[in-house]
């Protein structure tokens, strides 16, 4: 579990410094913007601004190539550029979320076990033995598929996976003991 956390710890680090970067690229470029439109009214106000060479070079010899461009930053960037921030923040709350989370409590059946793998972020259903076809089919149905390297049934770990493990427990219980 320890091992988890960890990995979570390192995509989260690397995410909020992709995130960080980012906003300061924002911020740079709503900058530029700002200063183009200061630079049509007032281009000696260019020099004053604080801004890279570079982007003052370009703003000096900006020429809209669309009527729908009026600044050296189409509003389409910002648009692209805020999706992506939403994204990364939401994939931080989640991976924050996962190595915050517990596993619940295996459900005990006879010869069988539904088990949570939170370091895998699996959902694992594991059998003492081979189970009969009839319990194979219900594992299938419910989207749990063989592991050999786990040496079980297995399918993500989420809301899903979770009532879906649920449900195949309840319903091989009776094939189980019919089983044996």
């Amino acid at each position: 579990e320890k091992d988890a956390a960890d990995a979570f710890g390192s995509a989260v680090v690397k995410l909020k410094a992709r995130l960080a970067e980012l906003e300061s690229q924002t911020a740079t470029w709503k900058a530029v913007n700002a200063a183009h439109k200061r630079f049509l009214k007032d281009p000696a106000s260019l020099d004053a601004a604080s801004l890279a060479d570079v982007w003052k070079d370009r703003i000096r010899s900006y020429k809209p190539a669309y009527s729908w461009e009026p600044h050296p930053i189409p509003p389409y960037r910002f648009q692209n550029q805020n999706g992506n921030m939403r994204r990364i923040r939401q994939r931080i709350a989640d991976l924050e979320a996962k190595a915050t989370a517990q596993a619940a409590a295996p459900i005990q059946g006879q010869g069988f076990r539904v088990v949570e793998a939170v370091e895998d972020n699996r959902v694992r259903i594991v059998f003492d033995g081979k189970p009969a076809e009839a319990v194979r089919a219900v594992c299938k149905r419910w989207g749990f598929r063989w592991s050999p390297m786990a040496g079980a049934w297995q399918r993500h770990l989420n809301g899903s996976g979770r009532w879906a493990a649920e449900s195949v427990a309840k319903e091989i219980a009776p094939l189980m003991t019919a089983e044996s």
